[in-house]
C-alpha cells in the first residue's frame, strides 16, 4: 500500500512534525522582525543559485501545498534575513 504525499509526515531537517517546525520558527522570527535592516545583496555563483532554489521551493510549497502553507512563508521570512545579514554595519560589500 502506497502512502500519498498528503499522508506523509512533514519533515524539515530533523524535525518531523508541523507543530515542531512552527514552534522552532517562532522564536527566531520574533527576534528577526526587530532587526535593523543590514542586508547584503544575494550572493553570486553556486551560493546564490542555491539560495534562489530554496526560496523558489518555499514559495512553491506555499502556493501548492495546504499542509505547508502555514509554515512555508514563515520559513522564508526567517531564512532570508539570516542568510543576507551583513556581519557588520560598517562592512562594505562589493556586488
Amino acid at each position: 500500500m502506497e502512502t500519498s504525499q498528503s499522508e506523509m509526515p512533514i519533515t524539515w531537517g530533523k524535525m518531523k512534525d508541523l507543530k515542531k517546525i512552527r514552534k522552532s520558527l517562532d522564536s527566531p522570527y520574533q527576534k528577526i522582525v526587530k532587526w535593523k535592516k543590514n542586508y547584503m545583496q544575494i550572493p553570486r555563483g553556486k551560493a546564490g543559485k542555491t539560495l534562489i532554489a530554496e526560496v523558489t521551493r518555499l514559495i512553491r510549497l506555499f502556493n501548492s501545498s495546504k499542509r505547508w502553507k502555514s509554515v512555508a512563508i514563515h520559513m522564508l521570512q526567517v531564512l532570508l534575513p539570516l542568510i543576507l545579514q551583513k556581519p557588520s554595519t560598517k562592512l562594505f560589500c562589493y556586488n
